[in-house]
């Protein structure tokens, strides 16, 4: 039996988290000892445990930081969150990690302290990092949005606004690589859920010496799995002949997420009949379309957003940037076909033309067009939904991603 502590900021909440608790939840099913610290805790799992700051020094620590923030003005205060390499659960965290056999970190920012947390682990355990994000990549974005400069050493930040070699993403690039330096590349294995984000990581100027395997994100078949669209509907109170559009993002007035570009694509469709909208995810999207929209707010029950999923006829990712895309694998164990922008790692995932169409980012008329193709065209759209579900079963089940991790912990506990 093996003993795995995953490290996460959150337990369930955002799709990192959901991912990461999935995982630590199929360990613990199997008989392994796992166990999760994180820094909030929104479940009733008594084998997550919640890590106390040092509540003075974080204080401290945040008005930093935030003062930091506030010296870039014209800062892309959309583009997704900004994270230090600091922390202040240094001393609560390594205070965890001597009895195992794993430490698994996973979305760990404003968690792990890079210059303390690195060198506090013993040499006896194995680190292993799931890259949910380009955060541990950078110097302080989580996407790059088309930048490249944290191949180099980051400064001159677009998403700081910044035309300044020596600033704070510099900064903070040159506090991550100083704690990195001293890990030889056997002391930690990354693992990557797409192609795309492995080879980010492996072009990564702070993890490229690293050892990097793929191992897509699973999913409960079980409790992602197509559902009554009657039922549901009729719960909601749409149409049951209504054309439902679904769009599903944690915070989905993130500009990377694209529900601009998905609401601009929605304008131009107006004449097909009975098109509905339906969002979920945290905060108000602001509409202006001549269709009626039901915005759900945030669901966090599994059971739930299955008949969610169900009830759509498209599951739309629109995204300018996606690590792997888990919305959309949630959307197709539900046997929703997805229209997705082709990006990062969500070819990985959606195959085009068989599960789903792909189109360029960025482009509303694209987006147009291919949900004008598959909501009029309801057969290929109902045999896109048989393969959907079937490519699932296939290579995305949680029990798939189960045996790759465990052959991956046993392979580095025996060196």
């Amino acid at each position: 039996m093996l003993s795995i502590i995953h490290l996460s900021t959150n337990d369930i909440k955002g799709g990192a988290a959901q991912a990461a608790y999935r995982l630590h939840t199929a360990l613990h099913q199997h008989g392994q000892q796992s166990t999760m610290c994180v820094a909030h805790k929104q479940s009733i799992d008594p084998h997550v445990s919640v890590l106390a700051p040092q509540k003075i020094a974080d204080k401290l620590r945040r008005a930093y930081e935030k003062g930091q923030l506030a010296c870039y003005p014209n800062r892309l205060v959309d583009a997704g969150p900004f994270h230090s390499h600091r922390s202040s659960y240094r001393v609560a965290l390594t205070a965890r990690l001597t009895d195992c056999d794993i430490v698994h970190l996973h979305w760990v920012a404003g968690l792990v302290d890079y210059p303390t947390f690195f060198a506090a682990i013993p040499s006896h355990v194995s680190m292993v990092w799931t890259l949910h994000d380009m955060a541990p990549l950078t110097g302080g974005c989580h996407y790059s949005q088309g930048c490249e400069r944290y191949n180099e050493q980051c400064g001159t930040c677009p998403l700081l606004g910044s035309f300044r070699d020596r600033d704070l993403s510099q900064k903070i690039w040159r506090g991550k690589q100083n704690a990195l330096t001293t890990l030889s590349s056997e002391r930690l294995h990354l693992i990557s859920p797409s192609h795309w984000l492995a080879t980010a990581a492996q072009a990564s100027s702070l993890l490229g010496k690293f050892p990097v395997t793929v191992i897509p994100h699973g999913v409960n078949v079980a409790e992602f799995a197509p559902r009554d669209t009657a039922f549901i509907r009729d719960t909601l109170a749409i149409p049951l002949n209504a054309q439902v559009v679904l769009f599903v993002a944690a915070w989905a007035n993130t500009r990377r997420k694209g529900f601009e570009i998905l609401r601009q694509a929605l304008a131009g469709l107006a004449d097909l009949p009975d098109l509905w909208l339906l969002s979920v995810g945290q905060g108000q999207p602001s509409v202006d379309l001549p269709i009626p929209h039901r915005h759900l707010g945030y669901v966090e029950n599994s059971r739930l957003l299955s008949l969610i999923y169900s009830a759509a006829d498209l599951f739309v990712l629109p995204s300018l940037q996606e690590a792997f895309g888990q919305t959309a694998l949630e959307a197709m164990a539900c046997g929703t076909p997805v229209i997705a922008s082709d990006v990062g790692g969500v070819p990985d995932l959606v195959q085009h033309q068989q599960t789903g169409l792909l189109v360029p980012p960025q482009d509303p008329a694209a987006l147009q067009a291919a949900l004008r193709q598959l909501l009029v065209d309801s057969m290929t759209r109902l045999e896109m939904a048989r393969r959907c579900r079937q490519w699932v079963l296939d290579q995305f089940t949680s029990d798939r991603q189960l045996e790759q991790h465990l052959q991956l912990y046993e392979r580095l506990k025996n060196g």
